[in-house]
């Protein structure tokens, strides 16, 4: 070993090998200086007391890796994998420790070298104010190469220099950029480093690398021990991930600039996060079979802002703070969500999703307070979910099944928030919809459901409350309604499909179990989808609400047809609200079938309720249909049917305009005590059925039209007047 090794200003220093170490007490390069090595392999060790890189100074080993070669290698227009795996989904492996860096470099492609390797130990102070590159090559007609290697090991590091792994860029066009290498620092101090530490994925028109990985292990005043990893990637967004091995544990985890990272390790242990940072377009995965503690000393008092993005796979497991804030400034990305669970969630209490921010809860995941109490898939429970200002939360949109969200205190949906779901059972003893809140389970059933349509022709409207509607080419729906009024447990169904479209999908179901307090100010709603040129319209969904206590609000419940142009528009679906408390809620409920072009209108849905009236003892039922906000070449048909009974009688039945209802049951003798209708609306009273209208009035007006048939029988008040524009009256009348 020498006692000083020295580069002087502007000087170059070339040697002509492949493998290099260089052991001097002092080893200084002065500013512009240059050490080269010029083989086609670099790889370079230097040891010694104190070692000093001024500024401008050069340690290049860039392009010093393989050549086609070596364990991340790629071949055609995949790029090569190191710490970060190649663009275009490259099967190459990603290799090396991150921790305890291997002497290794970075791997080629077919036209371009990885980067070299660059270890320095020093038992004193080590000062970068210059430049250690180890970055890979790029490439014209392949995948590019991986980035290289850069070890540092000291007392203290200090200085301003920059360190760089990047991986390989690529102009071909369809072929992926090259990993980043890795970057490992273990130094006792680094208060005094200020400089840049890089390890990008190389850039592709296509598909560019993912980052490298870049660990630092130091102590701060006090003795306190810090592990941190960065995963970087130059706000280049890739399907592809950096790997992290041989770390366990970390102190800080950073992931920024669309950086993606997963750990590799022993999964039979917990993988610990202290603290998770990032600028909101990161993303950490927890794979099947990991488990991972994040942040777990943060959210106790308020809630820890997540600026990470955590993908929970199925079969992972994630421990997170006890109260989860997720929130974005960037709200561009339709498809970017801030916390995907697959898996299990660990521990989180309370989760705030407002302000750009979005959660998507998977049909299989599930969660618990610890390991030893998790929940069956498809069911997650918290104390609280509160959906603020332009933040969405979606439940199992992948499924059908029916999801559990179980509230120990609370379900908000405030002003802009969104909640989307399918097939939703919400328990809980308070529920707020606040005014511009949604609850939404639009289009919630993907199955394709049974009405009539094929191609060449337009496809009727699917049918629920009501029915779904013809279209143009007198296509009609099979199934005239489905389930009885007074209950609401079915998903909608699709309509017909057209000559080349789909017919639309039905709404989703909605089973609100309230203990206390349901407030709906904004809009609930599973209504059926819309279709495309000759297809139907989806009917609407069901929801279903039974509150122990009371229920109040201004807000809408809509359960609204799809609409169609040549095919039919989709029938309305149900609602059935059940309050044993007070019930407080003016608001209103939306039930119309789907409008059509040049088909006919789906008929209208149904709302049920089994509620407190003031000034009447006990609770009644009350029953609502209204078609008013449907058009089409004729009008909906709902139907009235009470299986298995002679006897039906409800305290009000409301029918607003433009809706034709038909009592359909046979042998059944259906008694409203109140009726209010619209003038454009009719009831039909078909054969063998009896319908008794406002019975304990003396006088009554009527102001809808009755369309009583032969065998029918209408008894009305003893004095009435018919205001309906167009009652036709076949059957028995009496009074």
């Amino acid at each position: 070993m020498s006692n000083t090794f020295q580069i002087s200003y502007e000087a170059t220093v070339t040697f002509n090998r492949s493998e290099l170490t260089i052991q001097s007490a002092t080893f200084q390069m002065d500013s512009l200086s240059k050490l080269i090595l010029s083989a086609n392999k670099k790889m370079l060790k230097l040891t010694g007391t104190n070692i000093v890189i001024q500024d401008d100074a050069v340690i290049d080993v860039s392009g010093g890796g393989d050549l086609n070669s070596g364990t991340g290698a790629a071949t055609g227009s995949m790029g090569a994998s190191y710490g970060g795996v190649g663009g275009m989904n490259s099967s190459s492996l990603t290799y090396g420790n991150a921790v305890t860096l291997e002497y290794v470099t970075g791997s080629g492609s077919v036209d371009a070298r990885g980067g070299g390797y660059i270890k320095i130990e020093a038992s004193g102070t080590v000062e970068i104010d210059g430049n250690l590159l180890a970055n890979a090559q790029n490439s014209t007609a392949a995948g590019g190469a991986s980035g290289g290697t850069i070890g540092i090991s000291c007392a203290t590091l200090q200085g301003h220099g920059t360190l760089s792994v990047n991986g390989g860029n690529t102009s071909m066009t369809g072929a992926g950029g090259g990993g980043g290498g890795r970057i490992s620092i273990q130094c006792t101090t680094m208060s005094a480093y200020l400089g840049d530490t890089l390890a990008y994925g190389g850039a592709s028109s296509s598909s560019p690398g993912a980052a490298g990985t870049i660990y630092k292990e130091y102590q701060q005043s006090g003795g306190a021990q810090f592990k941190t990893l960065t995963v970087d990637n130059n706000g280049q967004k890739t399907d592809s991930f950096t790997y992290c091995n041989g770390l366990q544990s970390v102190t800080d985890l950073i992931v920024q600039r669309s950086g993606q990272v997963i750990f590799k390790g022993d999964n039979n242990n917990v993988y610990v996060v202290s603290k998770l940072e990032g600028d909101f377009t990161g993303t950490l995965k927890i794979t099947n079979g990991q488990s991972f503690e994040i942040a777990t000393n943060y959210g106790t008092l308020s809630p820890y802002a997540l600026m990470c993005k955590i993908v929970i796979a199925e079969g992972g497991q994630g421990t997170l703070p006890s109260k989860l804030l997720l929130t974005d400034p960037d709200t561009s990305s339709s498809d970017w969500y801030n916390l995907e669970v697959y898996g299990t969630v660990i521990a989180m209490r309370e989760m705030t999703v407002s302000s750009g921010g979005k959660a998507l809860i998977h049909s299989k995941s599930n969660s618990g307070l610890d390991r030893s109490s998790v929940k069956p898939a498809g069911n997650l429970s918290l104390n609280s979910i509160d959906v603020t200002t332009d933040g969405l939360l979606e439940i199992s949109m992948d499924s059908t099944d029916l999801f559990t969200l179980t509230m120990i205190k609370r379900l908000n949906v405030k002003y802009g928030g969104i909640i989307k779901a399918r097939h939703l059972l919400v328990n809980a003893p308070d529920i707020e919809v606040a005014y511009g809140g949604t609850l939404s389970l639009n289009g919630g059933n993907l199955n394709s459901g049974s009405a009539v349509g094929a191609s060449g022709t337009s496809g009727a409207g699917g049918s629920h409350g009501g029915k779904g509607g013809d279209s143009a080419n007198n296509m009609t729906n099979a199934r005239m309604f489905v389930g009885p009024f007074s209950e609401a447990t079915q998903l909608g169904s699709a309509g017909g499909n057209g000559g080349t479209q789909s017919g639309a999908l039905g709404g989703g179901y909605l089973n609100l179990q309230v203990s206390n307090l349901l407030t709906v100010e904004g809009t609930v709603s599973a209504d059926g989808d819309s279709a495309n040129g000759t297809a139907g319209g989806g009917s609407g969904g069901s929801i279903n609400v039974d509150v122990t206590k009371d229920m109040s609000g201004s807000g809408i419940i809509s359960v609204k047809g799809g609409n169609s142009n040549a095919g039919g528009g989709g029938g309305g679906g149900r609602i059935r609200v059940n309050v044993n408390g007070d019930f407080h809620f003016q608001g209103s409920y939306t039930l119309c079938g789907g409008s059509a072009t040049s088909g006919q209108a789906g008929g209208s849905g149904t709302s049920f309720e089994h509620v407190q009236q003031a000034n009447v003892p006990g609770k009644v039922f009350n029953l609502y249909f209204d078609n008013s906000c449907t058009n089409g070449t004729k009008e909906g048909l709902a139907y009235i049917d009470v299986a298995s009974s002679t006897l039906y009688t409800l305290k009000n039945l409301q029918i607003g305009d433009k809706t034709r209802v038909m009592l359909y049951t046979p042998q059944l003798h259906f008694k409203a005590e109140i009726l209010t209708c619209g003038t454009g609306s009719t009831i039909i009273v078909e054969d063998n059925t009896i319908f008794s209208p406002n019975f304990e009035l003396a006088y009554s007006a009527i102001t809808c039209s009755f369309d009583l048939k032969p065998s029918g029988e209408l008894r009305l008040p003893k004095s009435v007047e018919l205001k309906g524009a167009s009652s036709s009256l076949e059957g028995k009348l009496c009074c």
